[in-house]
């Protein structure tokens, strides 16, 4: 069982997702992996989404 209050995660997901949303669909974030040779905006999407895991196969970032 969690000691967090009730509905601590929505509280954090409302102040954090802004800031999420702004490196994720930034047009910035696409350019400058486009010069590492990401070209798709869907690789663009997962390998930012993916990042935090380290090296891991597609099977793990497709899970998540």
């Amino acid at each position: 069982m969690s000691t967090l209050p009730a509905r601590a995660e929505r509280r954090c997901h409302n102040a954090v997702n802004p800031l999420h949303s702004c490196l994720f669909f930034s047009p910035d974030l696409g350019a400058e992996l486009g010069k590492l040779g990401f070209e798709d905006p869907s690789a663009v999407y997962f390998a930012t989404r993916a990042a935090a895991f380290g090296p891991v196969g597609a099977g793990t970032v497709t899970a998540t």
